[in-house]
């Protein structure tokens, strides 16, 4: 790999919030091993950035915080919505999540929108599956 792929490594981490022994440990990695990667670009393979990518997912979940997923991750999910119909798959279970996440806080405006914007993209969803309404 090379230095995007290092350059890729280290904003990734500061972005987590990680010291190199907390991003070595969440890889599954010893602290020398991966300050080594931080340091010499060429023992950096695809496999540690999968790795970095998958930290980023964990704990962006961990912290109900989407900004920390890699942008790899982040491009990969997006190219899931390739269409109208897949779009709507994805966007419908995050729209309920909204709408439970807004019942707890007890925000009503957010809770009435999330609810109707999931109402909407259930409803197209059938719609274009060829599912009664």
């Amino acid at each position: 790999m090379g230095d995007a792929d290092q350059a890729r490594l280290i904003e990734l981490r500061k972005r987590l919030g990680l010291t190199q022994a907390e991003m070595a440990d969440a890889m599954g990695m010893s602290r020398r091993g991966y300050s080594d990667l931080e340091n010499v670009p060429d023992k950096i393979r695809a496999i540690h950035m999968r790795a970095a990518d998958a930290v980023s997912l964990e704990i962006a979940a961990k912290r109900q915080d989407s900004s920390l997923v890699s942008p790899t991750v982040m491009a990969n999910f997006l190219a899931l919505s390739h269409d109208t119909a897949s779009a709507i798959a994805l966007a419908e279970p995050h729209l309920m999540r909204a709408h439970a996440y807004a019942v707890q806080a007890g925000d009503d405006a957010v809770k009435e929108e999330a609810l109707t914007a999931a109402y909407h993209a259930i409803r197209a969803g059938k719609i274009i599956r060829g599912e009664p309404l």
